[in-house]
Protein backbone atom coordinates (compact mmCIF):
# COMPACT_ATOMS: atom_id res chain seq x y z
CA UNK A 1 0.00 0.00 0.00
CA UNK A 2 1.63 3.70 -1.26
CA UNK A 3 0.16 6.17 0.50
CA UNK A 4 2.30 8.78 -1.91
CA UNK A 5 1.61 8.99 -4.97
CA UNK A 6 5.35 9.63 -5.97
CA UNK A 7 4.86 10.73 -9.98
CA UNK A 8 1.93 13.40 -8.46
CA UNK A 9 4.32 14.88 -5.72
CA UNK A 10 7.49 15.38 -7.61
CA UNK A 11 5.27 16.97 -10.17
CA UNK A 12 3.96 19.19 -7.64
CA UNK A 13 6.85 19.54 -6.81
CA UNK A 14 8.50 20.58 -10.17
CA UNK A 15 5.61 23.00 -10.66
CA UNK A 16 6.02 24.27 -7.15
CA UNK A 17 10.16 25.35 -8.45
CA UNK A 18 9.13 25.95 -11.68
CA UNK A 19 6.40 28.86 -10.10
CA UNK A 20 9.13 29.59 -7.34
CA UNK A 21 12.17 30.62 -9.97
CA UNK A 22 9.83 32.34 -12.38
CA UNK A 23 8.95 34.53 -9.94
CA UNK A 24 12.16 34.76 -8.05
CA UNK A 25 13.84 38.60 -8.38
CA UNK A 26 17.54 37.76 -8.44
CA UNK A 27 19.30 34.78 -9.51
CA UNK A 28 20.24 33.73 -6.14
CA UNK A 29 16.71 33.61 -4.81
CA UNK A 30 16.28 30.69 -7.11
CA UNK A 31 16.08 27.52 -5.91
CA UNK A 32 19.26 25.27 -7.55
CA UNK A 33 19.52 21.86 -8.65
CA UNK A 34 20.61 20.57 -5.13
CA UNK A 35 17.82 21.91 -2.89
CA UNK A 36 15.23 20.47 -5.47
CA UNK A 37 17.59 16.79 -5.67
CA UNK A 38 16.96 17.26 -1.65
CA UNK A 39 13.37 17.69 -1.68
CA UNK A 40 13.30 14.90 -3.79
CA UNK A 41 14.53 12.55 -1.54
CA UNK A 42 13.09 13.70 1.35
CA UNK A 43 9.81 12.80 -0.10
CA UNK A 44 11.00 9.74 -0.90
CA UNK A 45 12.12 8.86 2.29
CA UNK A 46 8.79 10.08 4.05
CA UNK A 47 7.15 7.44 1.46
CA UNK A 48 9.42 4.62 2.54
CA UNK A 49 8.88 5.79 6.65
CA UNK A 50 4.81 5.50 5.72
CA UNK A 51 4.83 2.60 3.93
CA UNK A 52 6.77 1.27 7.32
CA UNK A 53 4.14 2.58 9.20
CA UNK A 54 1.11 1.37 7.44
CA UNK A 55 2.10 -2.09 7.95
CA UNK A 56 1.35 -1.60 11.88
CA UNK A 57 -2.18 -2.83 13.33
CA UNK A 58 -2.30 0.62 15.18
CA UNK A 59 -1.95 2.69 11.70
CA UNK A 60 -4.18 5.22 11.20
CA UNK A 61 -4.46 6.66 7.33
CA UNK A 62 -6.55 9.86 8.01
CA UNK A 63 -3.56 10.28 10.89
CA UNK A 64 -0.45 10.14 9.08
CA UNK A 65 2.44 10.75 11.16
CA UNK A 66 4.82 13.17 10.29
CA UNK A 67 8.63 12.91 8.62
CA UNK A 68 11.35 11.58 11.58
CA UNK A 69 14.52 12.87 10.29
CA UNK A 70 17.78 14.32 11.55
CA UNK A 71 20.43 16.07 10.11
CA UNK A 72 22.90 13.38 9.67
CA UNK A 73 20.58 11.81 7.38
CA UNK A 74 19.77 15.25 5.10
CA UNK A 75 23.04 15.97 4.96
CA UNK A 76 24.56 12.64 4.29
CA UNK A 77 21.58 12.63 1.14
CA UNK A 78 22.73 16.16 -0.13
CA UNK A 79 26.13 15.38 0.30
CA UNK A 80 27.16 17.86 2.30
CA UNK A 81 29.06 18.04 6.00
CA UNK A 82 26.39 18.50 9.05
CA UNK A 83 27.57 21.31 10.12
CA UNK A 84 26.81 23.00 6.59
CA UNK A 85 24.19 25.61 7.33
CA UNK A 86 21.86 26.32 4.79
CA UNK A 87 19.02 28.86 5.58
CA UNK A 88 17.06 28.38 2.46
CA UNK A 89 15.00 25.16 4.01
Amino acid sequence: MSIIHFSRAFKALDHFVEQHNTTADSLSDRLRQSVIATAREIIRIYGASLLKESKKASFDAANIPSLKTNNVQLAKIARVSTRTKKTSY
